[in-house]
């Protein structure tokens, strides 16, 4: 084999900068990608959580009615509104100080 030229050591090494770099990106975006993934298995697991205590709770005299309205989540301008109060800074004080 023969020796490598410091003008092909060069490019080499601007390559393999190059490259290090793009796989900084793809790394991050692999973490993002594992974490949606854990978060999707948890979201089923809950799923099947809540589907078994629903049927419990019918079993102890809840109607089926009665057991979907208590597991609607709440309404979108209800959770904006505490979204909203969770970050005054009175709120974020009061959470500091009382941490």
């Amino acid at each position: 084999m023969s020796e490598i030229t410091p003008a092909q050591r060069h490019v080499l090494d601007e390559a393999q900068r190059v490259n290090e770099e793009r796989m900084k990106a793809v790394e991050d975006l692999a973490k993002a990608v594992a974490r949606r993934v854990d978060l999707e298995h948890e979201l089923n697991e809950a799923k099947k959580e809540e589907k078994r205590l629903m049927t419990a709770a019918e079993k102890q005299g809840w109607t089926r009615a009665q057991v979907t309205k208590f597991a609607k989540p709440p309404k979108a301008a209800a959770r904006k509104s505490a979204d909203t109060e969770a970050d005054t800074p009175e709120r974020m004080n009061h959470d500091m100080t009382h941490s």
